[in-house]
């Protein structure tokens, strides 16, 4: 499984799930969270849990963490051009 992580993400089978983030006091919704996911070609998908040890395993950390932070980046800010005034704020862990 090591070696077919490396160009996952340029072969396209990294993709984000949004988790989204709650405002205990009264439900509202303030945020999310995005997880990395692998959809492996013949394993099929690999949570968080599986590649981010992984990853770190492999030296490849550094570079799913990049891939991460930029798929969000461009999806954060295509959410806030259409709707600028949301307070909605994410994160992006990479930790297992």
């Amino acid at each position: 499984m090591e070696d077919a992580l490396y160009g996952a993400a340029d072969r396209g089978e990294l993709y984000l799930d949004y988790q989204p983030i709650v405002a205990a006091a009264d439900g509202r919704l303030i945020g999310v969270e995005a997880l990395v996911r692998w959809a492996h070609p013949e394993r099929g998908l690999i949570s968080p849990r599986t590649l981010i040890p992984l990853a770190e395993h492999c030296g490849l950390i550094t570079e799913v963490g990049r891939w991460v932070l930029g798929v969000r980046g461009r999806t954060a800010s295509a959410t806030a051009a259409r709707k600028p005034d949301s307070p909605c704020r994410s994160t992006c862990l990479l930790t297992s």
